[in-house]
């Protein structure tokens, strides 16, 4: 999904087209990938809908080394609240995000540089091994209720 800056409307007070993605992410239990366009553009790749708390560090880190430069905005130690029974039961909207962001500062790449890194996480990110041999404990699908 492309949004001009983070999508945030001043009137409403929320981002509706980046929570619907995600809520959608989250029914299909899929990463979601954001491009935010503005100065600088940026890729934003959202775990949090993969729903795997436990493997959320070994795939940023071999993101990190496929396509460097990324930095990751939440770390599991930061919020020791949230259990992995959370994870599995609550509303996605109730749980912190998980991203891993690359910059794109349009001096030395441009916007169609994170055009084309978005369209290649969103292939490599389906062909990954971990999320392919998830174990049969943890469902390829959540099962949370809506609301």
């Amino acid at each position: 999904v492309e949004l001009m800056g983070s999508g945030w409307r001043k009137e409403r007070r929320d981002a509706p087209l980046y929570n619907t993605w995600r809520n959608w992410c989250d029914a299909v239990a899929a990463p979601s990938i954001f491009l935010l366009k503005g100065l600088p553009d940026a890729v934003v790749l959202d775990l949090s809908p993969l729903r795997t708390l436990h493997q959320f560090g070994t795939i940023a880190q071999c993101l990190h080394e496929r396509y460097p430069n990324s930095d990751i905005l939440f770390s599991l130690d930061e919020h020791p609240e949230y259990h992995e029974e959370d994870w599995l039961q609550r509303p996605l909207h109730q749980l912190p995000r998980y991203e891993i962001l690359w910059n794109f500062d349009n001096l030395t790449s441009s916007r169609a540089d994170a055009k084309s890194l978005a369209k290649v996480l969103a292939l490599d990110i389906c062909n990954f091994p971990i999320l392919k041999t998830r174990s049969s404990s943890i469902p390829k699908t959540p099962r949370v209720k809506p609301g």
